[in-house]
């Protein structure tokens, strides 16, 4: 989509990005719908992001409060993820609507991407991870418990690859298996291949990054080459 920004007027860029984000709203949460408009920041540079945000501010905030205070801490979660980039809410025109001072109350266990949160334990994991295997569909519960096993092989390099249309639920195994692996203490770094598509795995690492000795959950596959000793 970058590529296609690069030859397009305004209005055009405007409505293609408006299109991006209506599509991932469907089947993704706010907190990955704001992961995704960060990445549209980011790799498109779009000339109108404050109209961007006006017109999809809704999608992009968590619904359990005041409107405008949940728009705050929409905000205050973009501005640490554009902080990853050296950016900051002042280079895309968005700073005059964060204001700090009506942000609502934040539960640390649900501070994603602030740098300074409190981490969830081992037990919080192991919680959501059983959480969201149980709103697992058979064919969802074959790919995550060959995951599962697969990590137990510890003796081998292992490689296992998943492929479906959108809206499937990939993401979401990912991110059930990454909830599992951690309650037993295995470090997992999700990447993907794209600075894109890490906008909706957990932590946003492209495969570039240096992952060391630790099992990798990359978007379309996962990898198990490095056995933790």
């Amino acid at each position: 989509m970058s590529a296609a920004l690069l030859t397009v007027d305004n209005k055009t860029a405007l409505r293609l990005n408006d299109s991006a984000l209506d599509e991932i709203a469907k089947t993704e949460s706010p907190l990955d719908c704001r992961r995704f408009f960060v990445s549209i920041l980011v790799h498109c540079a779009p000339s109108n992001s404050l109209e961007l945000w006006d017109n999809h501010w809704e999608q992009l905030v968590n619904n359990g409060g005041g409107w405008s205070n949940e728009q705050t801490h929409a905000l205050r979660h973009i501005q640490f993820l554009l902080a990853r980039h050296g950016m900051s809410l002042e280079d895309f025109e968005l700073a005059e609507s964060y204001d700090k001072d009506k942000l609502p109350p934040i539960d640390p266990a649900r501070d994603f991407d602030n740098p300074d949160a409190v981490k969830i334990n081992r037990k919080q994991r192991e919680t959501e991870g059983k959480k969201m295997y149980g709103k697992l569909n058979p064919e969802q519960k074959k790919f995550v418990d060959r995951a599962l096993k697969l990590d137990e092989a510890k003796d081998k390099k292992r490689l296992l690859f998943v492929d479906g249309p959108g809206g499937t639920g990939k993401t979401y195994c990912y991110k059930t298996i990454y909830n599992l692996l951690s309650a037993k203490g295995r470090k997992v770094i999700c990447v993907a291949h794209t600075g894109i598509a890490a906008s909706i795995t957990r932590n946003q690492r492209a495969s570039l990054s240096r992952c060391g000795s630790v099992p990798k959950i990359f978007k379309f596959f996962l990898s198990f080459n490095f056995p933790v000793k």
